[in-house]
């Protein structure tokens, strides 16, 4: 995978961890602003301590300083006895509160603008012993369930007061009101890091190289039938190799012909197993009788499977946890099936246009008299799972049919209208107590406000920092309207290299937001496809420069997100559109450990629009060129 010094992935894990911070920043601080009158009103009769009980200093250099500092707070602290009841507790919780949304819009600046500000201590120092204040919390080290640790304790203080200090007639109603509306935002506070968890994974496309498949009873299973040529079984073993490592798929079926020719991955035991591939593929085939090999289509839960028409999955092997299914047909005749125990694996449509290619592919080699490039036959992709289409169409026109996508600003808003009323209906109830607070207000009508507070507040909260970590959208450019610009195909003579290399520019130009491709290999220029920078505005043969040297000689790959704010740009834009706004050098090489042959020059056409999987799928892509032309070569 190409390095990139500007990735988007990276920017939204950090931006996550600081509003982590920051949602703990404010149960740190309203529980500060607690501490020195509502645990008096919790605790009659204690006494509390407001110094410091530990300094974290920045650096060893400082830490003698910060222990004289820490002693001489220490030497003097003061004490206070007791606090009236209600109004000091109150006060004391939104002016702690206050101060803790100052903190999280302050890191917000921070963490959007990539500079320290005044008041916290700068990420980067002279020197390299330094050291980084984090709040942790044991079991919890990702914060990610902060908000079910505070709805646990503030819903058990709700039960020791309920049971400890029951209300009387004149507030039984008022006392059950705010009582009810605590459990109830404690059950939205409860739900967040679900909710958090279902917006991260619809804002990003994640990949995992491990099986989803917890089922017992399945096995890892190769097979590919030995009738088939030579290249052909080559062809399905790369293909089933690479769909597992850049999908979340468990496990991979090719069937054509009338029978399986090849599968890879998890399945149910089938008796025979032991017998070999041959014995795999024939348990395969008598549980698999396809009836229709048209079939384009896909499901992203276990409803959807049984939707599914009569024989177009091997559903009697399948692991009896798959949720999701995709299935593609081949040109020519076919079908290839994926399958995973992950609900939305092939919900992204960028996905399955990967998986689609894979399949005109595997047509192209078991038919040999179609065309490779050309996708297969077929109707509109259909969506088997009626759940997902809230807001989609059963045609598969939009992305991503996952409601946590289509509604994510809806979603990451949501808390804040819940936060502001609960804010609201205490306020209301304290007002309500005003003529009471001098004279003494019930003890546990305060406890109840401070509980329903706190998790108003902490949905207000979350609700900021979901609005905070909105992903933004790459801005797409529209190739049409650049200038001084030529449209170039050129593969060399018709040979097995050269459809390659067409297959790869086709892969490439359907699923991401490549414009160009050059391809070196031995130091000569192979393929130049794409846009290209026209001769009449001084456009000149593509060479190799200093940066690609650099690359090759290295052996990793690098992606430059906005190519305009690189000096080496000028290497480039000889040959490519003025307009590119990124580029992905990936070097080539036969095999892991040989040494690198060529590199691949994509041009892309809008900022940071090549994301970690596809740069996957583009170094299994290079990986598979350079066979094909070391081959080539050795004939």
């Amino acid at each position: 995978m190409a390095e990139s010094s500007a990735s988007p992935h990276c920017l939204f894990r950090n931006r996550r961890r600081s509003s982590n911070r920051c949602l703990l920043a404010l149960l740190s601080v309203s529980v500060a602003g607690l501490s020195n009158s509502s645990w008096r009103t919790l605790l009659p009769g204690a006494t509390f301590s407001s110094a410091p009980r530990h300094v974290v200093s920045p650096s060893r250099a400082h830490q003698g300083s910060a222990l004289r500092r820490a002693r001489c707070a220490g030497a003097g602290r003061s004490e206070s006895r007791f606090a009236r009841p209600g109004s000091g507790a109150f006060s004391s919780l939104f002016l702690g509160s206050g101060a803790a949304l100052l903190v999280i819009s302050r890191s917000r600046w921070a963490c959007n603008t990539g500079r320290p500000h005044h008041g916290l201590v700068p990420r980067r120092a002279e020197g390299s012993d330094f050291a980084v204040i984090r709040f942790r919390i044991p079991g919890f080290d990702d914060l990610s369930q902060l908000p079910r640790v505070i709805v646990v304790f503030l819903i058990g203080l709700l039960v020791y007061n309920r049971v400890a200090y029951p209300p009387s007639p004149e507030t039984e109603s008022m006392r059950a009101f705010i009582e009810i509306l605590a459990v109830v935002l404690a059950v939205l506070c409860w739900a967040l890091p679900w909710a958090g968890g279902r917006l991260e994974e619809a804002a990003r496309r994640q990949v995992s190289t491990r099986t989803n498949s917890r089922q017992a009873g399945v096995m890892q299973t190769l097979a590919i039938s030995e009738e088939l040529p030579m290249a052909a079984r080559t062809e399905v073993a790369w293909a089933s190799t690479v769909l597992l490592r850049s999908t979340n798929a468990d496990g991979v079926a090719v069937w054509s012909g009338g029978r399986t020719v090849g599968t890879r991955g998890l399945l149910k035991q089938l008796r025979g197993s032991a017998g070999g591939g041959a014995a795999v593929l024939q348990g395969l085939d008598a549980a698999w009788p396809v009836t229709s090999a048209e079939l384009d289509g896909y499901c992203s839960s276990a409803a959807g499977l049984d939707a599914f028409p009569e024989g177009a999955l091997p559903r009697a092997v399948l692991p009896g946890d798959t949720q999701s299914v995709v299935a593609k047909p081949l040109p020519g005749g076919g079908l290839l099936v994926l399958w995973s125990a992950l609900p939305r694996a092939f919900e992204r449509a960028a996905d399955r246009r990967w998986v689609a290619r894979m399949a005109a592919k595997l047509g192209g080699a078991l038919h040999p008299e179609g065309a490779e490039s050309r996708l297969a036959p077929g109707g509109a992709e259909r969506c088997f799972d009626p759940a997902l289409l809230l807001g989609g169409d059963a045609s598969g026109s939009s992305e991503s049919r996952d409601p946590f996508a289509l509604y994510a600003s809806e979603i990451r808003t949501s808390p804040i209208p819940f936060g502001l009323l609960g804010v609201c209906v205490v306020l209301y109830t304290r007002l309500s107590y005003l003529g009471m607070l001098y004279m003494g207000a019930d003890t546990g009508e305060t406890r109840a406000d401070l509980v329903a507070g706190v998790l108003a507040l902490a949905l207000l909260a979350q609700g900021s920092i979901w609005l905070s970590e909105t992903p933004n959208t790459p801005e797409l450019q529209d190739t049409s309207t650049w200038e001084n610009v030529e449209e170039l195909q050129r593969f060399g003579e018709d040979s097995a290299a050269s459809r390659e290399l067409k297959w790869v520019w086709d892969t490439l130009s359907a699923c991401t937001r490549v414009s160009s491709m050059v391809v070196f290999w031995r130091g000569a220029c192979v393929t130049q496809a794409g846009l290209a920078r026209s001769a009449t505005s001084g456009g000149i043969p593509p060479y190799i420069g200093a940066l690609c040297e650099d690359v090759m000689k290295l052996g990793k790959g690098k992606y430059l997100a906005q190519l305009p704010s690189y000096p080496s740009k000028v290497q480039f834009l000889e040959f490519l559109p003025e307009e590119t706004r990124g580029l992905l050098l990936t070097p080539m090489r036969p095999a892991p450990n040989a040494p690198v042959g060529g590199i691949m020059i994509l041009g892309v056409d809008s900022v940071r629009a090549v994301g970690n999987v596809d740069q996957a799928w583009i170094g299994a892509l290079a990986e598979k060129l350079a066979v094909s032309l070391d081959q080539a070569e050795q004939r």
